[in-house]
């Protein structure tokens, strides 16, 4: 019943949208005398209409508590808000096999989902299956030294163990940080940095890009954790190697140039660190303080985000126009004009912020919670629930065998909604369904594309 009132409550939000746009849609065909509409789309928006009659009262209902919240200044939490946005999309006809796929998922399921995990040194594949992962992440070490029939094979053990499609991801940002073609057996060369190919022009850019999105998605990789979307000019900047080193404008449309490169190959990009990285040092070692303006991050920080962010629609090779967003990580910095108390990864004001003032609606992962920045804002150790609360839809970590449990736990002990957990998940399948890894049936749901 509580699920049901859920979904009633979100269904008001989105329906309304949809039954004006086709109504708006069919007045201006009939005014024209031609067709700008699908049937399929207008039987689809009549048919629906009952089950948002049945929502109605229970929309009318919650918009009134949020409106007397607010003026109480109470802010609802972020995992509500997630929940309205990812549940009214998904209740959207065209994402209804997604709603359908989540909720024949038990608890455990949907929780491993929302963890993109660093690969261990044993029981890899067994732990695919015991813990639902969402997705594993290669490092150095899981590719060192293998050919590539070895790593394919090793990467295609790890799908084959999983019921839903893994997230298979990497960092191949290209110069200092580069996990495959570090390894002579899989190419000759390490990809240049972004910095050097910036320089050499866009063709270069876009050569190399091609490339390294065609290995990648050849060895069973489907994500790249890159573009480095950060803005960084001098070169005594912890950050300074990995982007471009090029200001705020320029960084921008080599984020955007990237994406949309590694997008047109089917492989999914991750835009990093939001909210910028600036002049801060290494959060692997300890914590980092940004004392920057939010002035500062409006003008130049944000830009190469907002430029990656806006890059949804893509023509592929087959012809096919297809919608693949990219994810967005976010850093461990502590932003004071932001939230001087937490990290960005588990401050929902930080993730508010990437939501509503950016405008951003794919997937959300956090930077990797190992990383000693993080250590000391969780309490008793539940970092991945804090992160969870805070807005992250993905979690990147090595320590999922204790934090999936905790996760789980919880939510059955209300300390963290189920809601939040369910809004994370459904992300998480629209960027597998995005990515070619789940596909639709002719009954209408979703399989496994591999």
């Amino acid at each position: 019943m509580k699920f049901f009132s859920f979904v009633c409550k979100y269904y008001g939000y989105f329906f309304w949208a949809e039954i004006a746009y086709l109504v708006l849609v069919f007045a201006v065909s009939m005014l024209l005398g031609k067709r700008y509409y699908d049937v399929e789309d207008l039987i689809s928006g009549i048919m629906l209409l009952p089950l948002n009659l049945i929502s109605w009262p229970v929309f009318i209902t919650s918009t009134k508590i949020d409106y007397q919240n607010s003026k109480k200044r109470q802010r609802p939490t972020l995992d509500r808000t997630a929940g309205k946005v990812a549940f009214g999309i998904a209740l959207c006809s065209a994402f209804a096999p997604l709603l359908a796929l989540l909720e024949d998922m038990t608890l455990e399921e949907k929780a491993g989902q929302l963890f993109f995990v660093r690969v261990p040194a044993e029981n890899a594949v067994e732990d695919v299956m015991t813990y639902h992962l969402g997705g594993y992440l290669l490092f150095g070490r899981d590719t060192q030294n293998k050919t590539a029939s070895e790593l394919i094979q090793t990467i295609a053990s790890y799908q084959a163990a999983a019921e839903l499609p893994l997230l298979i991801g990497v960092d191949e940002e290209g110069g200092t940080v580069v996990r495959v073609s570090s390894n002579p057996h899989l190419r000759s060369k390490k990809f240049s940095s972004p910095g050097k190919l910036w320089k050499q022009g866009l063709d270069a850019l876009l050569r190399e890009t091609r490339e390294k999105s065609i290995l990648l998605k050849s060895l069973g990789f489907n994500v790249n954790l890159a573009p480095v979307a950060d803005v960084s000019t001098n070169s005594g900047d912890f950050i300074y190697d990995r982007p471009t080193g090029m200001d705020a404008e320029e960084t921008a449309d080599y984020t955007a140039r990237v994406t949309e490169a590694q997008s047109f190959y089917g492989l999914g990009s991750v835009l990093k660190h939001f909210p910028g990285y600036g002049n801060n040092k290494d959060t692997h070692t300890g914590v980092a303080v940004d004392e920057r303006s939010m002035e500062k991050f409006l003008e130049q920080d944000f830009l190469p985000f907002q430029a990656g962010i806006a890059v949804e629609e893509t023509v592929w090779p087959s012809g096919e126009l297809r919608r693949l967003r990219p994810a967005v990580l976010v850093s461990h910095n502590i932003v004071n004009c932001m939230d001087p108390n937490l990290p960005a990864s588990l401050s929902p004001e930080v993730h508010r912020i990437l939501r509503e003032d950016l405008g951003f609606d794919g997937v959300v992962m956090t930077d990797d919670l190992a990383m000693d920045a993080v250590k000391a804002y969780a309490a008793e150790g539940d970092v991945a629930v804090m992160s969870i609360q805070a807005g992250n839809d993905l979690v990147v970590t090595t320590d999922y065998r204790t934090q999936i449990p905790r996760v789980i736990q919880a939510v059955r002990d209300g300390a963290l909604e189920e809601e939040a957990v369910d809004a994370a998940c459904l992300r998480v399948l629209r960027w597998k369904l995005e990515l070619g890894l789940l596909e639709r049936t002719e009954e209408g749901t979703l399989r496994s594309a591999l």
